[in-house]
């Protein structure tokens, strides 16, 4: 966690990279315990409120592969930027 593929250079500070999974999987730990313990009142309101919460879980894992493609687009431009620096220098 905290690197980026192909990637030589270890990152300092607060990062994104490698939080993909491990926040997608949260999302779906957390549903997973509520609709348990929903489950043992069964109610009307209790199944609308874990259906939205199984959309919202959706949501978060979309978001979480979005900000992880878009890390790695800024990281290839990064790269890009790098070698254009490199070439310039000589």
């Amino acid at each position: 966690m905290g690197l980026l593929p192909e990637c030589d250079i270890l990152l300092t500070g607060p990062t994104d990279a490698g939080l993909a999974d491990p926040g997608d999987c949260t999302a779906i730990s957390l549903l997973q315990v509520t609709v348990a313990l929903c489950a043992l009142r069964p109610t009307l309101d209790n199944l609308v409120a874990t259906r939205m919460m199984t959309q919202l879980a959706d949501d978060i894992g979309e978001s979480f592969i979005d900000a992880h493609e878009n890390l790695l687009e800024d990281f290839e431009k990064f790269k890009a930027d790098i070698a254009k620096a490199a070439i310039a220098s000589h």
